[in-house]
């Protein structure tokens, strides 16, 4: 199923402001990827994708590493390149223009400053559950709550559909306050 909180802007409101996707190449990101890309396209703009690494490990433990910092840095490249791969070979022959917003940190923060320029923000979920998101945190949570446009969240059971029927996937609107 996908949650989109928020009304839809007037077209004029939001005329030329991209749609943002939160992309980590998780089965839910893909499927949010997809939704993210019809959406651009049927819209006629572009799609930006914000894909986002942890900020590197400092202290004591990471001093038994060697060479942290450049260990870091081939394995946050190689990510990227992954992460371009995968959106390039979704977004191809789909005629949306594609921006990658790369960076190092929370998630939800560049997401959230990406949404401020946004027409619409796609995240997907990975569904752990009320206890482990309140712990760990979430970022479709914090999204829903304080993005200044609509937010679709793409959840696992819409993921495993798209994969097999890209047009099975459900929609459920909620307007903010209504208990998102």
């Amino acid at each position: 199923m996908v949650v989109v909180r928020g009304p839809e802007r007037d077209r004029t409101q939001g005329a030329g402001r991209p749609v943002v996707v939160g992309f980590d190449a998780s089965p839910a990101a893909a499927a949010a990827l997809d939704l993210a890309l019809d959406a651009a396209a049927s819209r006629g703009v572009g799609l930006v994708v914000v894909h986002t690494t942890p900020e590197p490990v400092v202290g004591p433990d990471a001093d038994l590493l060697v060479a942290p910092a450049a260990a870091r840095a081939v394995l946050d490249e190689v990510e990227q390149r992954v992460v371009a791969g995968q959106v390039a070979a979704r977004a191809a022959g789909r005629g949306v223009p594609v921006r990658t917003v790369a960076g190092t940190g929370r998630a939800a923060e560049v997401l959230l400053a990406e949404a401020a320029r946004a027409q619409l923000v796609v995240v997907g979920s990975r569904g752990r559950g009320e206890l482990a998101g309140l712990v760990l945190g979430s970022v479709s949570t914090l999204l829903v709550h304080h993005a200044g446009c609509p937010v679709a969240v793409v959840g696992p059971l819409a993921a495993a559909r798209a994969g097999r029927h890209p047009a099975a996937r459900r929609v459920q609107v909620a307007a903010p306050g209504a208990g998102t």
